[in-house]
């Protein structure tokens, strides 16, 4: 699913929420007050300019996000603006979120690794090896703040 460009980051469950209008007091207040009044929302942290929000799996976001900008007309004017487009294709190929490919990739790719190494070929072992650490690197990266 697209979201707006004001939704900077989405995973399951999680979602942030950065835009100029949550930089001013009322803005901020306004967008809790809204979100407190949603049932499957478990909680709401402010930042810096941003909302981070936790919430059940179940939720569909898009009501939430209609609710925004139902009663913060500034982010409906943005999010008119631009969409946010991200890589559904794999996602309907294989029919898994993103993330669940990313980490059912690793593993398969851990298992080949380990496979030739030991079958004995070391060229190929250490080649996924290195291969497995810097997707494993970038995976710890991307979520080190939910770690």
């Amino acid at each position: 699913m697209a979201y707006p460009t004001y939704v900077v980051s989405f995973l399951e469950g999680r979602a942030r929420l950065r835009h100029a209008v949550l930089k001013t007091e009322a803005g901020m207040q306004k967008a809790r007050e809204v979100l407190g009044k949603q049932k499957k929302i478990r909680e709401v942290q402010p930042g810096a300019g941003s909302l981070l929000v936790f919430f059940e799996p179940s939720l569909q976001f898009s009501s939430v996000l209609a609710a925004l900008e139902k009663e913060l007309p500034e982010l409906a004017k943005t999010a008119e603006e631009g969409k946010q487009t991200s890589p559904q294709c794999l996602e309907q190929l294989f029919g898994v979120s993103l993330r669940k490919l990313e980490n059912r990739s690793l593993l398969l790719l851990l298992a080949v690794a380990s496979l030739f190494g030991f079958v004995g070929s070391g060229s190929s072992h250490t080649a996924l090896a290195a291969v497995v650490l810097a997707l494993t690197a970038r995976h710890v990266w991307v979520r080190r703040k939910a770690l």
